[in-house]
């Protein structure tokens, strides 16, 4: 097949490379994320399938990236100690400004590919919240001495808490986890993060993260379908590409086009990685449940034709299959489902354009622009993604009639393109315009209406806030320390709300454990020990409202004996009923406590006027989300209408309290907080115990 026919079918291998080594990459910063590296990630790696694997590779390198002040906690920490006796490490200091992480961690990336490809490496993408089953880097290493120059693992997101307890208690030895990948997917499916669920196709109510499509399948797994995978590793096939986004965007389609070399995982037994993440790190994306119309119109604008050919394989992250009758029918259910989105993915422009589907033309047209800018600067050309990039030739070299009609046919191409590049060019302008509009958008909100802990006076929380200040400021007097259950404390009003006070406020996430629950140390990762703790606070959520009793009994063992105990309930209010909208009384709070503490007391928050606001609030949200062109109109117009809605804030709020102060029978409340006592232990107990 000569150069034309290959160019117009898009069929190229590029040829084989013998790999000289691999350079195992990761960035690390900050004091949760060096002990959580060295404690849990690290020692996974040093699983005999894994690191020793490569034990006799010379020239292969083991590098990080970090802080000059994490760079000493690292250095002398035992796991990396041992890693080191395995292969030659380097801890390189991170020198800039750590302003977004997410461009942080690319540029150390990016640092690293130039050491691989100076050496002829394969480099291999980590980071210090990915944990292996044992057996993962053997088979990486297998599948790239086979042929493969770009491998794809699915990242599995889960509790870091619950996950770091659960593998230090079952499966850690000295310093190595050696966890099987089948129990590894155990752990992960008892410990599933809130943004993991957000992928069910089926399953919840709430968004959908179209990245990643899960079915569950029983107890024993997930079936999935993903845009997004990792590309664990990446042997270059073009030296020095040029590429404008992240590892996991563009960098793997600039470095090897040709994707015949690409392999991706699809069975958890093989290799199994899986994702550590706080319970706070959370998004929303507007998109319902079961939507393909939605997932086709987010995959138009964060996929690029490599992310969707990875769309076509079927994973299969499970802890045995024992049912293949059920994984049969979730995989057909995962192809039913990907063939509609990819049909409505497979729409030409021009259909896009007299449909008048603006939403998805505009995401269309960002999107080759940055596919044209990915081709230009690394000299694509014409050359589908998949293409080889051809060398010039030597003036002197002769043409075939056939080089002749091809490079007639590229330059028709290239003066064709000399327009609407110009006009692309300006859609990436307009892109990035946008970008900092948001940025500056929501800095002048922060600033304008304050943050949900300290709202300013006209902002539409301040009622309940201020309320919430008070009560808790009152309840919590001459605490010495106190320990906060919440999702997370950058999220938790709770905590921000007691963190500026003078008595220490750590934080803790509370994790499920069979029938029981744990309280984990969001600082350490440990549990908090028994007896350990003077006073607690539980700020409910959803996810402890079922297991309340649960959680009661684990204070119970945390407190010491005379303790104190704080629980803020919250009333969930939505607009319209449904099975979220629970209500969690202080009476039926008082009697869970009552069997092991003394209730001293409570008090309610946010009475019928903060209640109409919220009700309000979520009514005016679900519309912005119907009307997507309002809401954008009313943030450019949010200069001059901003005294307008400074004044009817504060009207508002002015009302709000006038409705509460009539309100005299404190039948409705946002939230409401309980104070009780852990009993002492009687005398018998004491000399019991003595």
């Amino acid at each position: 097949m000569n150069r034309m026919d290959r160019l117009a079918s898009g069929i190229y291998q590029s040829p084989a490379r013998k790999i000289s080594g691999y350079y195992f990459l990761t960035p690390v910063w900050g004091r949760e994320y060096t002990q959580l590296y060295v404690d849990v990630v690290i020692p996974a790696q040093l699983a005999q399938g894994n690191l020793p694997a490569f034990r006799s590779d010379g020239q292969s390198r083991y590098i990080v990236y970090t802080t000059r002040e994490d760079a000493e906690a690292i250095r002398t920490a035992a796991s990396f100690r041992s890693l080191s006796e395995i292969i030659t490490t380097a801890i390189e200091i991170i020198d800039e400004n750590i302003r977004v992480p997410h461009d942080t961690m690319s540029n150390c990336f990016r640092r690293g590919i130039v050491a691989a490809e100076r050496a002829d490496a394969a480099a291999i993408f980590l980071t210090p919240d990915l944990v292996f089953a044992d057996g993962s880097f053997a088979a990486l290493k297998r599948l790239t001495e086979s042929g493969s120059d770009v491998v794809f693992v699915p990242g599995l997101r889960t509790l870091k808490q619950g996950v770091s307890a659960a593998l230090r208690e079952q499966y850690k030895s000295g310093c190595v986890i050696k966890v099987p990948p089948r129990d590894l997917m155990q752990v992960a499916l008892d410990n599933l993060h809130p943004l993991a669920d957000l992928s069910w196709w089926e399953e919840g109510e709430r968004d959908l993260v179209p990245a990643n499509l899960y079915w569950r399948v029983g107890s024993e797994g997930i079936v999935a379908r993903c845009f997004h995978l990792h590309p664990l590793l990446v042997h270059t096939q073009c030296k020095n590409p040029t590429f404008f986004g992240t590892v996991d965007d563009d960098y793997f389609c600039a470095a090897c086009p040709d994707v015949s070399r690409d392999y991706v995982v699809t069975d958890s037994d093989e290799l199994l990685a899986i994702e550590l993440s706080d319970a706070g790190r959370i998004f929303t994306t507007g998109i319902p449940k079961r939507s393909v119309t939605g997932a086709a119109l987010w995959a138009e604008l964060s996929t690029n034709d490599r992310h969707r050919k990875l769309f076509e394989y079927t994973l299969r992250m499970h802890a045995g299959v024992r049912d293949g009758a059920a994984w049969a029918r979730a995989e057909e259910k995962a192809r039913t489902v990907a063939s509609a989105i990819e049909a409505q993915l497979r729409r030409s422009t021009w259909r896009l354009i007299f449909a008048g589907d603006d939403r998805a033309l505009s995401r269309r047209l960002i999107r080759l622009a940055e596919k044209r800018r990915l081709a230009r600067a690394n000299t694509f050309g014409t050359t589908p993604v998949g293409g080889p990039r051809f060398a010039p030739r030597s003036p002197a070299a002769k043409k075939t009639a056939n080089d002749f009609t091809l490079d007639m046919w590229l330059l028709f191409q290239s003066m064709r393109r000399t327009a609407s590049d110009f006009a692309l060019e300006m859609i990436l302008l307009f892109r990035s315009m946008r970008r900092a509009w948001g940025a500056a958008y929501h800095s002048a909100s922060r600033f304008v209406f304050g943050t949900p802990v300290r709202p300013r006076i006209w902002s539409a929380s301040y009622v309940y806030q201020r309320c919430l200040r008070r009560d808790l400021t009152a309840l919590v007097k001459d605490c010495s320390r106190m320990v906060v259950i919440c999702n997370d404390p950058k999220t938790s009003r709770v905590f921000g709300t007691l963190e500026g006070d003078d008595c220490p406020v750590l934080s803790a996430i509370c994790i499920a454990q069979g029938q029981g629950v744990r309280f984990i140390s969001s600082a350490t990762n440990y549990p908090l020990g028994e007896g350990s703790e003077e006073f607690i606070v539980i700020d409910c959520n959803l996810n402890m409202i079922g297991r309340l009793d649960a959680v009661i009994e684990e204070a119970h063992r945390v407190l010491k004996p005379g303790g104190r105990l704080l629980v803020l309930a919250k009333r969930i209010v939505g607009f319209e009923p449904n099975e979220n909208n629970l209500f969690l009384g202080m009476d039926l709070v008082a009697r869970l406590l009552a069997p092991r503490f003394t209730v001293l007391g409570g008090r309610m928050q946010g009475h019928l006027g903060a209640v109409l606001q919220i009700i309000v609030r979520e009514w005016l949200h679900i519309q912005s989300l119907r009307w997507p062109r309002t809401r954008v109109l009313l943030k450019i117009l949010l200069p001059l209408l901003l005294p307008v809605r400074i004044s009817l804030g504060l009207i508002w709020n002015f009302s709000a309290r006038l409705v509460d102060f009539i309100d005299r029978s404190r039948s409705f409340h946002v939230t409401s907080l309980t104070l009780a006592m852990k009993e002492r232990r009687n005398a018998a107990e004491t000399t019991a115990s003595g």
